[in-house]
């Protein structure tokens, strides 16, 4: 069996025809632009700034809301003399957290996340600069406190959300598994270093014992700051 090779003529200014070229397919595409290397790759993960802006104003909360952990039943406690109320900040921080656990999921699919968490942030910023002030002036009580704790509880709820969400669609899929893991590590270094920097904060008697809550506010605005600027990152975020 043979094969055949399709040969072109090119013709010469004094009229013969020159044969043998080849025809061979072209490597290039068919609109001429050259085919670039690791094209349809995705962009490693420390490339990524949507996802490492996200991660660390996520960071910064997670760290201030640790902080708060500690922070908050020790406040109780100097002001009520009373361990068992101490532990009661907790708990009302955690039943905010369930009130608002079913609504949350239905806003995240409903309205745009990172305006959630944008949102959310302002407000858990704005609850604990209103314990700092309440703190600074001699009106912090037990009440007060424990609707700070609610409203924190709820805040969370509504933020994680509304994160976890927002995490997804700026990380393809084949690199999940990686984000979530570099997330888990942000959550267990929080809850190593957190108690740590909230106890010593408060033995600070700077400001009334304000500075762990100053810390935590500042935690809050960080991440409301990573989210704004997640929209003028490059990188585009994958739909639903």
């Amino acid at each position: 069996m043979s094969t055949t090779q399709t040969t072109t003529a090119h013709v010469r200014p004094d009229g013969r025809a020159m044969s043998g070229a080849t025809d061979q397919p072209s490597a290039r595409p068919a609109d001429g632009t050259p085919d670039p290397i690791g094209a349809g790759r995705p962009t490693p993960l420390r490339r990524n700034l949507r996802f490492q802006t996200l991660w660390a104003g996520t960071t910064a909360s997670t760290l201030g809301v640790s902080v708060a952990d500690v922070a908050y039943p020790l406040a109780i406690l100097a002001i009520t003399r009373s361990p068992a109320m101490a532990g009661l900040f907790a708990a009302v921080q955690a039943v905010g957290m369930l009130v608002a656990g079913l609504p949350a999921g239905s806003l995240s699919d409903r309205y745009d996340r990172r305006t959630i968490v944008i949102v959310t942030e302002a407000a858990r910023a704005s609850v604990t600069a209103g314990v700092v002030v309440a703190l600074i002036t001699g009106w912090l009580s037990l009440p007060v406190l424990l609707v700070a704790a609610a409203l924190l509880g709820m805040g969370q709820a509504v933020k994680g959300a509304a994160s976890l969400l927002l995490l997804r669609s700026v990380v393809p899929p084949e690199q999940l598994t990686q984000a979530l893991t570099q997330d888990e590590v942000r959550m267990n270094g929080a809850a190593l270093a957190g108690p740590a920097i909230g106890g010593a904060l408060y033995g600070v008697h700077t400001l009334s014992h304000a500075l762990p809550f100053l810390f935590t506010a500042a935690g809050f605005l960080i991440a409301l700051a990573g989210a704004a600027l997640m929209k003028i990152m490059p990188g585009n975020e994958r739909p639903d």
